[in-house]
Formats: C-alpha cells, sequence, structure tokens
C-alpha cells in the first residue's frame, strides 16, 4: 500500500480548532454512505479486502481516508467485493486478449 500522509487541508476538515471531531466531518463522512446505513464499521470487513480496496481506491482518491471510507462502503454491500472484481478484471483481460471486442 502507498504511503499516504494526511493533508493539512484534510486535517482541517476532520478537526475543529479545538481539536474535537468537526460537525462537518461527522454528519458528511462519518454518518454518510452505505456502511453507516447498515451499521458496517471497519472492523466487520476482513482485512485481506480492506486492504485490497484501499488499494484499489487510490486509483479514484490520494486520501486516505476516501478510499477507506469508498472502501468501507462497498464492503459493507458485498463483503468480498474487490475479490469478486479482481476475478472479473481478469476475466475481461483474458477476453480481450483473446481477441474479444472491447466494450
Amino acid at each position: 500500500m502507498p504511503n499516504q500522509v494526511i493533508s493539512i487541508d484534510e486535517l482541517k476538515i476532520v478537526f475543529n480548532e479545538k481539536g474535537k471531531l468537526s460537525e462537518f466531518f461527522i454528519k458528511n463522512f462519518l454518518q454518510a454512505g452505505k456502511a453507516f446505513d447498515e451499521n458496517f464499521k471497519i472492523e466487520d470487513a476482513d482485512p485481506k479486502e480492506l486492504e485490497m480496496g484501499i488499494k484499489v481506491e487510490y486509483e479514484h482518491t490520494k486520501s486516505t481516508f476516501i478510499a477507506t471510507k469508498i472502501c468501507i462502503d462497498h464492503l459493507s454491500e458485498c463483503r468480498d467485493y474487490y475479490t469478486r472484481l479482481a476475478k472479473m478484471e481478469e476475466e475481461a483481460k483474458r477476453e480481450l486478449s483473446l481477441g474479444g471486442k472491447q466494450p
């Protein structure tokens, strides 16, 4: 997993000037998304799926917070989401290498 550093801008979103979690972060990050709706916590995720998922989500963001949040939301819907995604991608690569048409 790439080493990600939390930026000053991210810290300002997460914590208020008193060092407490900001109301914005709580409402728009911690209390939002599929995982929150399903009461799915990071501890509920398979560690291997979590690691795979965060790596995949880094394709879309450099933020550790955002990559992890997206990953947890996917895993709350399907516990082996990233294993299935990897299989699907491998299958698609095989089909394309055998002369299949790209969609």
